[in-house]
């Protein structure tokens, strides 16, 4: 593969090049300063999560979307999920009444980036929350509307991250570890809704967790794997028996009874009927199992 420019200052490039848009995947410390500089030069600006190091550097580059008319989208992938666009479809339904409670769950067992920067705060900013937690926290405030919060009690530790041998992805330098390998967190939001968070890299717990749990006062919901918790006893957890025939139609729903609705026709793009889904990711079945006539390719 040949390129038409490789550039060391990406100023230059800018400058130089006819360009639409670009995709901001440096270490996070240049998030904004890159990002700004690509919105002064009018360019439409995709950037790598986290935003930036703190409010005032995102606050920098809301600005400079706002006075050159572009836009600024960081990439929070995971609204994108099949589950999670169904669970929004979900909560914006009413099915769950009034949001009141979440749980968030970033938990891995063992899995510190040993690659790049990860570790090193002055360039990263942080560790198991900027880098993984956020992803979930994002989605759980989406999901929920985006309530304003009002009050965080949280602490973090640095413990499994500065000794050796602890980690399947590889080894790095324990002794420069200067970021958080585990964080938590308690918010409440003026709404009247709270939130309990918890994220980890490296963890002394039995597997590894991922997962949202909202709470509502008709009914709750489960993001990984998609689940409505019905109010009523009969239905306590249970996806299935809450269907009835109208329900069935709703656009999440599929002839599985569960989350999804996969179509047969994109079954060779191993694509779930969802709008914008990425992948079959939404009931956990292959295609062969739900209708569509073939299993989706690895990945």
């Amino acid at each position: 593969m040949k390129f038409p420019g490789v550039y060391t200052d990406y100023r230059d490039m800018f400058e130089r090049e006819k360009l639409d848009a670009v995709v901001i995947c440096t270490p996070n410390k240049f998030h904004a300063p890159a990002s700004i500089a690509a919105l002064d030069a009018g360019l439409h600006v995709l950037c790598e999560k986290p935003m930036a190091l703190d409010p005032v550097e995102a606050r920098a580059m809301v600005a400079a979307a706002e006075r050159n008319g572009k836009i600024l989208s960081i990439a929070f992938h995971y609204r994108h999920m099949a589950p999670v666009r169904a669970a929004r479809r979900v909560v914006d339904s009413g099915e769950l009444g009034n949001v009141y409670m979440a749980r968030v769950y970033a938990l891995r067992r063992r899995g510190i980036p040993s690659w790049g920067t990860f570790v090193q705060k002055h360039i990263q900013g942080g560790g198991a929350m900027i880098d993984f937690g956020v992803h979930l926290l994002d989605t759980a405030l989406w999901l929920m509307g985006n309530p304003q919060p009002i009050e965080v009690c949280a602490s973090i530790s640095q413990h499994l991250g500065k000794a050796p041998n602890v980690n399947p992805w590889g080894q790095w330098n324990y002794h420069e570890f200067t970021v958080e390998d585990q964080a938590a967190a308690f918010i409440r939001f003026a709404n009247g809704a709270s939130m309990l968070l918890e994220c980890s890299w490296a963890l002394n717990i039995p597997e590894s967790h991922e997962n949202i749990s909202l709470s509502g006062t008709t009914a709750g919901l489960d993001v990984f794997p998609l689940k409505v918790n019905k109010a009523h006893p009969r239905h306590a957890g249970q996806l299935e028996a809450g269907l009835d025939a109208g329900r069935a139609r709703q656009p999440w729903r599929c002839a599985d009874r569960r989350f999804c609705r996969c179509d047969p026709r994109r079954a060779a793009a191993g694509v779930a009927g969802i709008p914008g889904a990425p992948g079959h990711r939404d009931c956990g079945r292959n295609l062969s199992q739900c209708g569509g006539g073939r299993r989706r390719a690895p990945g």
